[in-house]
This record gives C-alpha cells, sequence and structure tokens, in this order.
C-alpha cells in the first residue's frame, strides 16, 4: 500500500534535489528529498536497535525539520510516534506541562522520549529536581517517572532500514488533544486514515505549489498542512513556528506572499489576530495573489472574523 514512507522514496529517487520543506524565517535554510530521507532511514536504524515493532515513541519537538526526520523514523522503525507540544520552559507553567506530559507517557505506553537536545536537558534537570524532592512535596507528583530520553545527537549510526510495509488497519501514529479541558486524549490513526483523510483533502486542491503553515506539527492540522499533504502533492512546506507566527503574525502573510501558488491553514483565531496586530502601513509589502486556498479549522469558525481579514488584506 502507498504511505508517507513510499511517497518519500519515490520522490528521493525520482527527484533526490526537490525542496520537501524549507524555513525562510531561518536563513531560508531548505532540506531536500535525498536529504529528509537519509535523515530518517538514520533516525529508524537508530530506534530499531533501541526498541521493538509497535512501541510507543513520545516525540516532542517544535516545528523543524528534525520533527520531521523523527517522525519519519519512527515508522520506519515500525514504531508508534506520539506527537505532544514540548514543554514551556516558564516557570509557573512548567509543573503543570510536565504532568501532563507524564500522564500521556503512561497513558500511551511510551517507551521513550525523543526530543531536541534543549529539551532533553531540561526535562532531565526536572526529572532529578522532583525525583529528589521530599515525597510530600506536590512539585513531586509532576515528574517523577517518565521513559529514557534521546535526542537526534545520540544517533550515530548511517545505517538504512527498508521501507516497512504496513497493513491499512495498522496504527500509524497517536494523536492526542490538548488536554486543555481535561486529561489529554489519544486517538488511533491508522495507515488508512491517513491515506483517507490526506486525498480528500487534496482532492480539493488544485494548481498549487507550496503549502505554508506555522501551526504546530503535533496538532492535526499542522502535520497535515506541513507534512502529510506535502508528500502526497510533492510540494515544499514552508514551515514556520508558532513563536514566529505569534510574535509577528506579519511572517505568515509575508511567507505567502514569498511562495509560489500555495494552501494554508489556520484556525479562526490567527485571522483575527492578524486583523488586530499588522498595521495598515504594513498592507503595501504584501502580495497574496497567489494564495490558492484558505483553510480554517481547529476551532470555531467565526464569519465576522473572516470578513474582516478579508476586506483588510
Amino acid at each position: 500500500m502507498e504511505t508517507v514512507l513510499t511517497l518519500l522514496e519515490n520522490h528521493a529517487r525520482q527527484t533526490p534535489d526537490g525542496i520537501a520543506a524549507r524555513m525562510p524565517l531561518q536563513a531560508d535554510k531548505t532540506l531536500s528529498y535525498r536529504a529528509l530521507l537519509h535523515q530518517s532511514q538514520r533516525t529508524g536504524a537508530f530506534l530499531a536497535s533501541q526498541f521493538s515493532k509497535q512501541d510507543r515513541i513520545v516525540l516532542l519537538f517544535d516545528n523543524s525539520f528534525a520533527f520531521f526526520s523523527a517522525f519519519l523514523g519512527a515508522l520506519y522503525a515500525q514504531m508508534i510516534p506520539v506527537p505532544l507540544s514540548p514543554p514551556t520552559p516558564t516557570p509557573h507553567r512548567l509543573p503543570a506541562e510536565l504532568s501532563k506530559l507524564q500522564w500521556v507517557c503512561q497513558d500511551s505506553g511510551a517507551k521513550a522520549i525523543f526530543t531536541h537536545s534543549a529539551i532533553k536537558t531540561q526535562l532531565e534537570l526536572a526529572q532529578t529536581a522532583y525525583s529528589s524532592a521530599p515525597s510530600s512535596n506536590e512539585n513531586n507528583r509532576h515528574f517523577s517517572t517518565v521513559p529514557p530520553l534521546i535526542s537526534p545527537h545520540d544517533i550515530n549510526n548511517n545505517n538504512a532500514l527498508p521501507c516497512p510495509s504496513p497493513h491499512g488497519s495498522d496504527i500509524a501514529f497517536l494523536q492526542y488533544t490538548s488536554g486543555s479541558t481535561g486529561h489529554p486524549k489519544g486517538v488511533m490513526i491508522s495507515h488508512n486514515n491517513l491515506i483517507s483523510n490526506t486525498t480528500h483533502i487534496i482532492q480539493q486542491l488544485e494548481r498549487i505549489e507550496a503549502a505554508v503553515t506555522w501551526v504546530p506539527c503535533h496538532h492535526d492540522l499542522g502535520i497535515m498542512s506541513a507534512l502529510f499533504m506535502p508528500l502526497y502533492l510533492q510540494i515544499p512546506s514552508y514551515l514556520l513556528t508558532p513563536r514566529d507566527f505569534m510574535t509577528h503574525p506579519i511572517c505568515w502573510l509575508n511567507a505567502i506572499s514569498n511562495a509560489p501558488p500555495c494552501y494554508t491553514a489556520s484556525p479562526n483565531f490567527a485571522y483575527d489576530l492578524c486583523c488586530r496586530k499588522i498595521r495598515d502601513s504594513e498592507l503595501p509589502s504584501l502580495d497574496l495573489s497567489r494564495w490558492r486556498y484558505a483553510g480554517c479549522g481547529a476551532e470555531k469558525n467565526q464569519i465576522n472574523t473572516l470578513q474582516r481579514f478579508t476586506k483588510k488584506f
């Protein structure tokens, strides 16, 4: 069956230097299909040497090329990735976020947490602090036990794995809710689910040559826009981070202005934020004529917001 891995291998074979992704705000660095395949296979071989097939592995990455190779590498190792939001280092938010992370690790049965080196260090320090705290200390419950922590820097091989051939009903990954109103709840996404959802969306799209997104890749809207759809359409993903957008909302529209004919999607609040934060004096720098399709989802859509956005931009 066709999977995101077979698509990647086909792209790497047919157009190895084709652009799989680029990060416009990071010196416009790019990632080719050849490089993405190599990094994903190396990651997969490392994970397969450490863990078993069908083991769950939590991924804590911001929007980055590292997330792509971690997610695809887990699929190569026939593990089940569990994308989550990296914890915020803000002291007053960290305990609750670590508690949520520990909950998901236990609920999913995760065998490891895979993350950036900096976050790995942060979590190791938190684990040491909480495990050595008195048992009566309330913080002790936030992060007392978690699975092993690994980072891309731990990968020390150049091996490659053959492309697995999963059944359509096999679980591709676990998608968890945010847990804003209670404990996060996991949903099992099968390979058939992934293919069906992606093909349904791309059938609605015509004449697009790029996908632009800032939505976090641990979110279903983000991973669809950043990874799945671009691989299926063989178009580059223009990748921003949530911090980029929240700090400077115009960066999203700048990326659209500089991209070829594109698709992008965001929650309703993003369109509202652009209306409120982008000054009229900044509008002449934008050219949104190549913006072919705009998606709005992940929360309740407000027609007034979209009307204000359309009128302003």
